[in-house]
Protein backbone atom coordinates (compact mmCIF):
# COMPACT_ATOMS: atom_id res chain seq x y z
CA UNK A 1 0.00 0.00 0.00
CA UNK A 2 0.58 3.61 0.01
CA UNK A 3 1.40 3.85 3.82
CA UNK A 4 3.95 0.93 3.92
CA UNK A 5 5.82 2.43 0.52
CA UNK A 6 6.26 5.66 2.42
CA UNK A 7 6.74 5.13 6.14
CA UNK A 8 10.29 5.48 7.63
CA UNK A 9 12.25 5.24 10.85
CA UNK A 10 10.38 8.03 12.09
CA UNK A 11 6.49 6.60 11.31
CA UNK A 12 8.84 3.75 13.43
CA UNK A 13 9.58 5.78 16.37
CA UNK A 14 6.07 6.64 16.66
CA UNK A 15 4.79 2.67 16.88
CA UNK A 16 7.86 2.54 19.55
CA UNK A 17 6.20 5.12 21.37
CA UNK A 18 2.15 3.66 20.93
CA UNK A 19 3.79 0.13 22.01
CA UNK A 20 5.93 1.28 25.12
CA UNK A 21 2.64 3.66 26.49
CA UNK A 22 0.49 -0.16 25.75
CA UNK A 23 3.04 -2.03 28.48
CA UNK A 24 3.10 0.46 30.46
CA UNK A 25 -0.48 0.78 31.09
CA UNK A 26 -0.21 -3.30 31.37
CA UNK A 27 2.21 -3.25 33.94
CA UNK A 28 0.82 -0.27 35.78
CA UNK A 29 -2.73 -2.44 35.72
CA UNK A 30 -1.01 -5.73 37.03
CA UNK A 31 0.96 -3.65 39.70
CA UNK A 32 -2.34 -2.18 41.22
CA UNK A 33 -4.87 -5.06 40.86
CA UNK A 34 -2.02 -7.08 42.90
CA UNK A 35 -2.41 -4.53 45.70
CA UNK A 36 -6.18 -4.09 44.84
CA UNK A 37 -6.58 -8.03 45.32
CA UNK A 38 -3.69 -9.22 47.46
CA UNK A 39 -2.93 -6.31 49.33
CA UNK A 40 1.02 -6.30 48.57
CA UNK A 41 3.24 -6.75 45.19
CA UNK A 42 6.12 -7.53 44.24
CA UNK A 43 8.52 -4.44 44.03
CA UNK A 44 9.74 -5.74 40.27
CA UNK A 45 6.50 -5.14 39.39
CA UNK A 46 6.34 -1.11 40.53
CA UNK A 47 9.93 -1.09 39.16
CA UNK A 48 8.87 -2.54 35.74
CA UNK A 49 5.92 0.00 35.69
CA UNK A 50 8.25 2.98 36.53
CA UNK A 51 11.13 1.93 33.97
CA UNK A 52 8.11 1.41 30.99
CA UNK A 53 6.53 4.99 31.84
CA UNK A 54 10.22 6.61 31.98
CA UNK A 55 11.30 5.24 28.15
CA UNK A 56 8.11 6.14 26.89
CA UNK A 57 8.45 9.60 28.24
CA UNK A 58 11.98 9.01 26.61
CA UNK A 59 10.96 8.14 23.19
CA UNK A 60 7.67 10.85 23.48
CA UNK A 61 10.25 13.52 23.47
CA UNK A 62 12.66 11.65 20.68
CA UNK A 63 10.21 12.16 18.70
CA UNK A 64 9.20 15.36 18.89
CA UNK A 65 12.41 16.49 18.91
CA UNK A 66 13.70 14.58 15.55
CA UNK A 67 10.08 15.92 14.31
CA UNK A 68 10.59 19.34 14.98
CA UNK A 69 14.42 19.38 13.49
CA UNK A 70 13.10 18.37 10.32
CA UNK A 71 14.67 14.02 10.29
CA UNK A 72 13.16 12.57 7.19
CA UNK A 73 10.46 15.38 6.77
CA UNK A 74 12.88 18.17 5.55
CA UNK A 75 15.95 16.13 5.16
CA UNK A 76 17.40 12.43 5.16
CA UNK A 77 19.79 13.13 7.80
CA UNK A 78 20.96 15.51 10.98
CA UNK A 79 24.13 17.69 11.30
CA UNK A 80 26.66 16.75 13.44
CA UNK A 81 25.50 19.33 16.22
CA UNK A 82 21.74 17.75 15.93
CA UNK A 83 23.23 14.16 16.37
CA UNK A 84 25.62 15.26 18.93
CA UNK A 85 22.68 17.41 21.44
CA UNK A 86 20.51 14.02 20.59
CA UNK A 87 22.45 11.48 21.75
CA UNK A 88 23.86 13.53 24.80
CA UNK A 89 19.90 14.13 25.67
CA UNK A 90 19.15 10.57 25.26
CA UNK A 91 22.45 9.57 27.60
CA UNK A 92 21.67 11.50 30.26
CA UNK A 93 17.75 10.71 30.68
CA UNK A 94 18.73 6.81 29.68
CA UNK A 95 21.27 7.31 33.10
CA UNK A 96 18.56 8.84 35.18
CA UNK A 97 15.98 5.67 33.98
CA UNK A 98 18.53 3.11 34.75
CA UNK A 99 19.02 4.70 37.96
CA UNK A 100 16.09 5.45 39.12
CA UNK A 101 14.48 2.04 37.86
CA UNK A 102 17.39 0.31 40.13
CA UNK A 103 16.35 2.32 43.66
CA UNK A 104 15.96 -0.17 46.14
CA UNK A 105 12.30 -0.37 46.79
CA UNK A 106 9.11 0.68 44.64
CA UNK A 107 10.85 4.37 43.08
CA UNK A 108 7.53 6.04 44.10
CA UNK A 109 7.97 8.81 46.63
CA UNK A 110 12.03 7.87 47.93
CA UNK A 111 14.05 10.94 47.99
CA UNK A 112 16.44 9.42 45.64
CA UNK A 113 13.70 8.78 43.02
CA UNK A 114 12.44 12.29 43.29
CA UNK A 115 16.24 13.51 42.32
CA UNK A 116 16.50 11.01 39.55
CA UNK A 117 12.63 12.35 38.48
CA UNK A 118 14.12 16.26 38.84
CA UNK A 119 16.95 15.53 36.66
CA UNK A 120 14.91 13.70 34.10
CA UNK A 121 12.64 16.47 33.90
CA UNK A 122 15.15 19.36 33.33
CA UNK A 123 16.43 16.95 30.47
CA UNK A 124 13.03 16.64 29.14
CA UNK A 125 12.69 21.07 29.36
CA UNK A 126 15.91 21.45 27.68
CA UNK A 127 14.48 19.66 25.17
CA UNK A 128 11.71 21.06 24.87
CA UNK A 129 13.27 24.66 24.38
CA UNK A 130 15.33 23.24 21.56
CA UNK A 131 11.43 22.14 19.79
CA UNK A 132 10.42 25.08 19.96
CA UNK A 133 13.54 26.98 18.25
CA UNK A 134 14.04 24.50 15.82
CA UNK A 135 10.20 24.13 14.74
CA UNK A 136 9.96 28.12 14.70
CA UNK A 137 13.26 28.31 12.60
CA UNK A 138 11.87 25.41 10.03
CA UNK A 139 8.87 27.35 9.61
CA UNK A 140 10.56 30.72 8.63
CA UNK A 141 13.12 28.93 6.43
CA UNK A 142 9.89 27.27 4.53
CA UNK A 143 8.05 30.67 4.17
CA UNK A 144 11.27 32.47 3.13
CA UNK A 145 11.43 29.70 0.51
CA UNK A 146 7.87 29.76 -0.69
CA UNK A 147 7.67 33.28 -1.33
CA UNK A 148 10.99 33.06 -4.04
CA UNK A 149 10.21 30.19 -5.65
CA UNK A 150 8.10 30.07 -8.81
CA UNK A 151 4.88 27.39 -8.84
CA UNK A 152 6.16 23.99 -9.07
CA UNK A 153 6.27 20.22 -7.87
CA UNK A 154 8.89 21.18 -5.19
CA UNK A 155 6.57 24.10 -4.36
CA UNK A 156 3.81 22.06 -3.59
CA UNK A 157 5.87 19.81 -1.62
CA UNK A 158 7.35 22.04 0.26
CA UNK A 159 3.75 24.09 1.51
CA UNK A 160 2.78 20.26 2.26
CA UNK A 161 5.53 20.39 4.11
CA UNK A 162 4.62 23.94 5.92
CA UNK A 163 0.95 22.38 6.66
CA UNK A 164 2.36 19.46 8.08
CA UNK A 165 5.10 21.73 10.71
CA UNK A 166 1.85 23.78 11.86
CA UNK A 167 -0.43 21.25 12.63
CA UNK A 168 2.57 20.12 14.73
CA UNK A 169 2.98 22.98 16.27
CA UNK A 170 -0.41 23.35 17.43
CA UNK A 171 0.08 19.43 18.78
CA UNK A 172 2.98 20.29 20.63
CA UNK A 173 1.76 23.14 22.31
CA UNK A 174 -1.21 20.84 23.55
CA UNK A 175 1.40 18.76 25.14
CA UNK A 176 3.38 21.34 26.68
CA UNK A 177 0.48 22.69 28.42
CA UNK A 178 -1.47 19.33 29.06
CA UNK A 179 0.21 18.55 32.40
CA UNK A 180 -0.67 22.11 33.92
CA UNK A 181 -4.38 21.43 32.42
CA UNK A 182 -4.67 17.91 34.16
CA UNK A 183 -3.00 20.13 37.66
CA UNK A 184 -5.58 22.59 37.28
CA UNK A 185 -8.47 20.07 37.11
CA UNK A 186 -6.91 17.96 39.86
CA UNK A 187 -7.14 20.76 41.94
CA UNK A 188 -9.68 22.96 41.12
CA UNK A 189 -12.54 20.78 39.40
CA UNK A 190 -12.14 17.02 40.69
CA UNK A 191 -10.16 18.09 44.02
CA UNK A 192 -7.27 15.99 45.61
CA UNK A 193 -8.96 13.35 47.02
CA UNK A 194 -12.01 11.80 45.22
CA UNK A 195 -11.44 12.74 41.64
CA UNK A 196 -7.33 10.98 41.11
CA UNK A 197 -9.24 8.57 39.10
CA UNK A 198 -10.69 11.25 36.93
CA UNK A 199 -7.55 12.92 36.44
CA UNK A 200 -5.79 9.85 35.46
CA UNK A 201 -8.81 8.52 33.38
CA UNK A 202 -8.71 11.82 31.54
CA UNK A 203 -5.09 11.85 31.39
CA UNK A 204 -4.93 8.41 29.45
CA UNK A 205 -7.32 9.13 27.29
CA UNK A 206 -6.09 12.61 25.91
CA UNK A 207 -2.57 10.84 25.58
CA UNK A 208 -4.11 8.17 23.04
CA UNK A 209 -5.88 11.51 21.48
CA UNK A 210 -2.90 13.16 20.83
CA UNK A 211 -1.05 9.72 19.95
CA UNK A 212 -3.54 9.63 17.03
CA UNK A 213 -3.62 13.34 15.81
CA UNK A 214 -0.07 13.07 16.22
CA UNK A 215 -0.31 9.94 13.84
CA UNK A 216 -2.88 11.60 11.12
CA UNK A 217 0.05 14.67 10.84
CA UNK A 218 2.91 12.11 10.49
CA UNK A 219 1.18 9.83 8.13
CA UNK A 220 2.99 8.61 4.90
CA UNK A 221 0.63 8.99 2.18
CA UNK A 222 0.75 8.49 -1.67
CA UNK A 223 2.23 12.29 -2.58
CA UNK A 224 2.40 12.49 -6.28
CA UNK A 225 -1.74 12.65 -6.73
CA UNK A 226 -2.02 15.37 -4.16
CA UNK A 227 0.97 16.55 -5.31
CA UNK A 228 -0.30 16.93 -9.12
CA UNK A 229 -3.59 18.47 -7.43
CA UNK A 230 -2.36 20.89 -6.10
CA UNK A 231 0.13 22.08 -8.61
CA UNK A 232 -2.73 22.37 -11.09
CA UNK A 233 -4.90 24.12 -8.67
CA UNK A 234 -1.71 26.60 -8.53
CA UNK A 235 -1.27 26.86 -11.83
CA UNK A 236 -5.33 27.43 -12.65
CA UNK A 237 -4.97 30.88 -10.15
CA UNK A 238 -5.37 33.83 -12.38
CA UNK A 239 -2.30 35.83 -11.49
CA UNK A 240 -2.34 39.71 -12.09
CA UNK A 241 -0.17 40.91 -14.60
CA UNK A 242 1.22 44.17 -13.84
CA UNK A 243 0.37 46.78 -16.25
CA UNK A 244 2.30 49.50 -17.09
CA UNK A 245 1.20 52.97 -17.61
CA UNK A 246 0.33 54.54 -20.65
CA UNK A 247 3.96 56.46 -21.54
CA UNK A 248 3.57 60.18 -21.51
CA UNK A 249 2.65 62.41 -24.79
CA UNK A 250 5.27 63.63 -26.24
CA UNK A 251 5.34 67.78 -26.03
CA UNK A 252 4.04 69.79 -28.98
CA UNK A 253 6.59 71.26 -31.58
CA UNK A 254 7.54 74.71 -31.21
CA UNK A 255 6.07 77.50 -33.66
CA UNK A 256 8.52 77.54 -36.94
CA UNK A 257 9.15 81.25 -37.90
CA UNK A 258 6.36 81.61 -40.78
CA UNK A 259 4.12 80.83 -38.42
CA UNK A 260 5.16 83.21 -36.08
CA UNK A 261 5.09 86.15 -38.20
CA UNK A 262 2.00 85.13 -39.61
CA UNK A 263 0.43 85.49 -35.69
CA UNK A 264 2.12 88.95 -35.46
CA UNK A 265 0.45 89.69 -38.64
CA UNK A 266 -2.71 89.53 -37.57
Amino acid sequence: SSIRRGANALHMLLVLCLWLKSVELTSKWKYFDLLQHEGEAPVWRCQVWQLTAKLHSTAEVLLLLLTALGWRILRPRLSVTELRFTGLALGLAGGAIVLQASAEGCPVGTESAMSFTLFFYIVRVACYLVIIFAMNFNLQLIGMHLQESPVSAATAILYQRQQVYLRFRRLFLLIVFRPSTLLWLQVAVFGMEGGAWLVTAFSEGTSWILYVALFMTLKPSGHSCRVGELVRAMSDTPVPTPVSPDPPSPPPPPPSADTAADAAAA
